[in-house]
């Protein structure tokens, strides 16, 4: 379930060097934008739990972490999952809570105690993967998908009809949520490669995430009368590394306790 949960950001990891070496931002984040959905994690946890010795068993705790995922990303104000791709890609979110609120921090105490307990026994290793030749079609599948549908995204989802046809939302209210800040003075966001100025009294810091709504003003290329939310940068990258020290912690000893039984 751990690997499950932490399976819909790993993609986010080839966004980078794909930017790196100049391919086009639109054609980038519309790749990897659908590996952040139910559909395509479906596929991408199918391919895993063939390696696995109870594919079943695995398929389902590694989708059940997954769909945790995305559970609390809807809940999470300012994220928006598109939960319906590749047939609506509309974004959607709840706004329950922000990740810095009480809530949040419970959520952080809870899987800090979790990895204590799981550093508190000590941990040996062997591990053993079961190789099954349908992943072989599987995982060509699992990029074929999405590269098959950047055209439809590029032109649909929300931050890619803004960033491109900018004129369209001239007078509109418009939401672009965890946008990175590039310009604190004058305030400005990124919005796949667009820079966007905001009007707020609000003092913000180059490098941080905010979800913001405005009226979109093309002349001055600035959204105008904004609700602005600041989102914790700190705590989601604490909190990934506290759950992967505790994934692969409770990976080794299970790996452990099947070696042990084996011999025994």
């Amino acid at each position: 379930m751990l690997i499950g949960a932490i399976l819909p950001d790993v993609t986010w990891f080839v966004m980078w060097p794909l930017l790196l070496v100049g391919i086009p931002t639109s054609f980038v984040y519309s790749f990897v934008l659908p590996f952040h959905t139910p559909f395509l994690m479906l596929i991408f946890c199918l391919i895993i739990a063939l390696f696995l010795k109870d594919v079943r068993g695995g398929f389902i705790l590694l989708y059940l972490g997954t769909i945790s995922h995305f559970i609390l990303d809807i809940s999470e104000y300012g994220n928006y999952v598109t939960l319906l791709y590749p047939f609506d890609i509309s974004p959607v979110s709840l706004n329950l809570f922000a990740i810095n609120d009480d809530i949040g921090y419970i959520l952080y105490v809870f899987l800090f105690f979790a990895l204590l307990c799981a550093i508190i026994k000590p941990c040996k290793t062997n591990l053993h993967l079961t190789f099954r030749n349908a992943s072989v079609l599987l995982f060509p599948l699992l990029l074929l998908i999405p590269l098959s549908t950047c055209n439809y995204v590029s032109n649909d989802f929300f931050y890619f009809d803004f960033a491109n046809h900018s004129d369209h939302y001239d007078g509109r209210t418009i939401l672009l949520a965890n946008r990175p800040i590039i310009s604190s003075n004058p305030l400005a966001i990124d919005v796949l490669g667009k820079k966007l100025n905001i009007e707020t009294n609000s003092q913000f810091e180059v490098g941080n995430h905010i979800t913001v709504e405005g009226v979109y003003n093309l002349k001055r290329n600035i959204l105008l009368n904004t609700k602005v939310h600041l989102h914790n940068d700190f705590l989601k990258p604490i909190g990934s590394a506290i759950g992967f020290i505790l994934l692969v912690i409770l990976c080794f000893r299970t790996q452990n306790l099947i070696f042990e039984k084996e011999v025994g």
